[in-house]
């Protein structure tokens, strides 16, 4: 982040996503050995939530300008790695899919109870993670085929805006 994190507002690094305009840049890494990118994420969206947060607990606890400045750098900004090339416009969505599937499990979990699973063996338990892989599998698949303007969630939620 300290490399490759700076001077990211280009326009070469603009990926828009749905409403969201965010700013990715990916380096070539070494993965223990072995080739690997890193996708470093500037969000100004984000930043602007983080920082103004970050900055009213700071002025709060009296820190120093300098440690201020230092925690600021970070905000707004996420690094994901991968050992294999993705297309740039395509990090974020992976991003939000992950972070929407782990919402469902939060979802199912905590509102819906299905914890504990109450299986009574190996295979059922199984057969719910196939089911729950193939139901992120629909989603990644109508996320590719869909307008990069456009999310599942808009489609799911308001489908006569197509």
């Amino acid at each position: 982040m300290e490399q490759y994190g700076k001077d990211m507002e280009k326009a070469e690094n603009v990926v828009i996503y749905g409403e969201r305009v965010l700013f990715v840049k990916r380096v070539p890494v070494d993965l223990f050995g072995s080739p690997g990118f890193a996708y470093v994420v500037f969000d100004p969206k984000r930043y602007a939530d983080e920082s103004r947060k970050y900055l009213i607990a700071a002025k709060e606890d009296k820190k120093s300008d300098s440690d201020i400045d230092e925690g600021l750098k970070f905000k707004g900004k996420l690094i994901f790695i991968a050992s294999f090339k993705v297309a740039e416009l395509e990090i974020i969505p992976l991003y939000y899919t992950r972070q929407s599937v782990e919402n469902i499990f939060g979802i199912m979990k905590n509102d819906l109870e299905i914890l504990p699973l109450r299986v009574h063996s190996v295979e059922t338990f199984r057969g719910y993670l196939l089911l729950n892989f193939i139901a992120l599998l629909v989603r990644l698949s109508l996320q590719r085929q869909l307008d990069p303007k456009y999310t599942v969630e808009d489609v799911i939620q308001f489908p006569t805006t197509l």
